[in-house]
């Protein structure tokens, strides 16, 4: 240890120079106390009557409930999904949900799908490619939606914008015999 020369009670250690400077997260991480244990251990000292300062200092957790934000049933894209999928299935017509997005599997993120594919994709029965983007009355498609709509039609697809059951139906009624 080696004293500062402004305050002679302060004392800090002195770290060896490194080449690399880099931080052993897990070191750190293994050697660390989550705050929360720390709050306890200071509370039961509190109840036992052990007087420590730094327990006195320390601000009680506040339990915060975030109130979740939902929209209203007319205004989800969800309704017209199931119902999409459902007379697709009813119809006969090959056709699965198609989720995209990104997830985190610890540090590492994985993409998965395609960006702008429509929710629903699937076969028509005379072999073309089929994708429904479902939006709610007031959703707006996205830039890499309209882009994947292009690629989609450019090559003989199928692409359709549904905001209700109708709209699916009044698209396929060519593909679809018993529509």
């Amino acid at each position: 240890m080696v004293r500062s020369g402004d305050d002679p009670g302060t004392e800090f250690a002195v770290i060896p120079s490194r080449r690399n400077h880099a931080i052993d997260r897990g070191k750190l991480a293994r050697k660390a106390r989550p705050l929360g244990e720390l709050i306890v251990d200071a509370m039961h000292k509190k109840m036992d009557g052990v007087s420590d300062p730094l327990s006195d200092t320390i601000p009680p957790v506040p339990h915060v409930q975030r109130k979740r934000h939902r929209r209203p049933k007319s205004e989800r894209e969800s309704p017209v999904l199931h119902g999409c999928l459902k007379w697709l299935h009813d119809r006969g017509i090959e056709a699965w949900r198609q989720n995209t997005g990104t997830a985190w599997i610890g540090d590492q993120p994985v993409t998965f799908g395609r960006p702008g594919a429509g929710d629903i994709t699937g076969i028509l029965p005379d072999g073309r490619r089929l994708e429904v983007e479902c939006k709610s009355p007031t959703g707006i498609q996205s830039e890499k939606q309209k882009k994947f709509q292009a690629t989609i039609e450019r090559n003989n697809g199928v692409y359709i914008l549904a905001r209700s059951v109708e709209d699916l139906e009044r698209c396929l009624k060519s593909f679809v015999a018993t529509a």
